[in-house]
């Protein structure tokens, strides 16, 4: 009599690595957080030690792939890996130079980052495909509640999974956030995954796939007109020549790009008065400084630099940021404290300039192999302001998009270059092949 199956022979661990990548990308949207320690830092909610609901499947998936990533880590000779461990290893040193609870966590946080990217760039088209429909219901789940926000004005009992603040105003409406703790990381999130559901849309070639998933990139379009972000904006001006050359070489992609046109300009629109008022910031009507059109990010770049200034070579220490602010004097004690406005700087105070350097070595890689493939392109211009003009890669719910961001990037430009032909990311479906020869076959002319 036969006994049970083994379920240990026939699950592999690329469909354990998938699954929990699932879980992560599900999860952290999801402002749900338990506070470890609190910070005696002004603006405590930045720097305190806490564990949200993806850092739990991101750390077993960290578990799960490090014997495989420090196999690979051996190709010194990929730049990728040569920046990532460079990147790595200057936090580490950082941390023990700079020994904290803070210092640990952060590099955990970013051990689990660098799994989630791995996790990413290892996927496969059909792994891709498995991918897009559980986002796809996130998607669903955001752009409603962004709409829904800016309608009330409220946040519809979303403390019960975190502490939602109320809504952030602007002219005579509010900024919507879903399920983030803030708007703008709402707006990042929604620039990535629009991106790459328009790739994915136009990739297939099953009609009715098309329509979902382009319907599916106008509803993840939407939170970025609700959020009032001008990073998002300017996300999408920089991919809309390449979408609109594509379009008019390929025809699948003009479907899925006008969903895209149609989400972000219709939500806009529906809210122009929060625009208008992002627009008088922008032109200067509310400051004619630099740092007041930028909304403080020319101060926070000079106190970054003072920072750095002091301690040059390994940083003041990994999420030691705010701390080191503070003590430095640079602010007032009535005000608040932010950090530096751009990823690359952030990881120079806080690492040191070689870790600011092999973060910039990394976007830079990222975007000479993504110029190679427009699908690619797309992803990767939508998402570089936030990491140029923002700060994810310090916010518990931006680390995870920002890891995703690297990854998708990476693995498009993988595996659009390594296809012979043009194929689709989301497969025809069983019996594709043959009824494509029968149709071949009824198009031939007689002989």
């Amino acid at each position: 009599m036969p006994g049970p199956p083994d379920l240990r022979a026939s699950v592999t661990p690329e469909q354990v690595r998938l699954a929990l990548l699932a879980m992560t990308l599900l999860l952290a949207p999801l402002d749900l957080e338990v506070i470890l320690v609190e910070s005696a830092t002004r603006g405590e909610e930045l720097h305190r030690l806490s564990f949200f609901a993806w850092d739990l499947p991101a750390l077993v998936l960290l578990l799960v792939s490090a014997t495989d990533m420090l196999r690979r880590a051996r190709r010194v000779r990929d730049p990728v890996v040569a920046a990532v461990t460079c990147l790595l290893a200057t936090y580490v040193l950082s941390a023990l130079l700079h020994p904290s609870g803070r210092a640990l966590h952060t590099t955990v946080r970013l051990l689990e980052a660098v799994a989630i990217a791995y996790a990413v760039r290892q996927a496969e088209r059909h792994d891709l495909r498995l991918l897009l429909w559980p986002i796809g219901m996130m998607v669903a789940l955001q752009s409603m509640l962004a709409v829904v926000q800016v309608s009330t004005g409220e946040v519809l009992g979303l403390g019960a999974l975190g502490e939602h603040p109320p809504l952030l105003p602007v002219g005579d409406t509010v900024m919507a956030k879903g399920t983030f703790s803030h708007p703008y990381l709402l707006a990042g999130w929604s620039a990535v995954v629009a991106t790459v559901l328009l790739m994915a849309a136009s990739r297939t070639r099953r009609t009715g796939a098309r329509y979902l998933l382009s319907s599916l990139t106008a509803l993840a379009a939407v939170p970025i007109g609700l959020t009032f972000s001008r990073m998002g904006v300017l996300g999408l001006l920089l991919a809309a020549p390449v979408v609109m050359w594509t379009a008019i070489r390929r025809p699948t992609v003009r479907l899925p790009a006008s969903g895209l046109a149609i989400g972000f300009l219709g939500s806009s629109a529906a809210a122009v008065g929060g625009w208008s008022a992002r627009a008088e910031q922008t032109t200067g009507s509310t400051g004619t400084s630099a740092d007041a059109v930028s909304s403080g990010r020319v101060e926070f770049l000079r106190q970054g630099g003072d920072l750095l200034t002091g301690s040059p070579l390994l940083g003041v220490g990994p999420g030691q940021y705010g701390p080191a602010l503070e003590a430095s004097g640079l602010v007032p004690p009535e005000s608040p404290l932010f950090p530096v406005h751009a990823v690359p700087a952030l990881i120079g105070v806080e690492a040191g300039l070689l870790a600011g350097s092999a973060a910039l070595a990394l976007l830079a890689v990222m975007g000479w192999r993504a110029l190679r493939r427009a699908q690619a392109w797309y992803v990767y211009v939508a998402y570089l302001p936030f990491v140029l003009l923002d700060w994810p890669i310090g916010q518990p719910q931006g680390l995870p998009v920002l890891a995703a961001w690297v990854g998708a990037v990476l693995c498009l430009a993988r595996v659009m270059s390594a296809a012979p032909a043009p194929q689709p990311v989301l497969d025809e479906g069983r019996g594709a092949l043959p009824r494509r020869l029968r149709d071949e076959e009824r198009a031939r002319p007689p002989a």
